[in-house]
């Protein structure tokens, strides 16, 4: 059995992302995910969830989504400069700030900001 980062890899590197939201999980776009690859992600979610979210409360994890969405990022003495800047969503930049602030994955504690704690 693919161990559940492989799995990720291989699916980044067909050329496909994953999109999370609560407890669903797809893969986009999926046309380019082979026969066996789709095999091996079935019966795989729970594993796949915790692991993306678990990878993207790290600040590598924040910068992949963004190069998933074609945002460049540059880094401009203490500022970031994100070009597209419309494509970031507030919840995204939000966990952009807090990961880049406290240096360490958000857990989305009281010292993380509002609209990345969901409120």
């Amino acid at each position: 059995m693919i161990d559940v980062a492989e799995l990720v890899a291989r699916v980044r590197q067909a050329g496909a992302r994953f999109e999370v939201e609560g407890d669903k999980l797809r893969v986009r776009p999926a046309r380019v995910i082979p026969a066996e690859l789709a095999g091996a992600l079935r019966g795989r979610k729970a594993a796949l969830l915790d692991f993306l979210r678990g990878q993207a409360a790290t600040p590598a994890g924040v910068l992949a989504r963004l190069d998933g969405l074609g945002v460049k990022v540059e880094a401009r003495g203490n500022k970031l400069r994100l070009t597209p800047a419309g494509l970031v969503t507030a919840d995204l930049l939000a966990e952009l700030a807090c990961n880049t602030l406290r240096r360490t994955p958000c857990t989305a504690t009281r010292s993380c900001t509002p609209v990345h704690r969901g409120q």
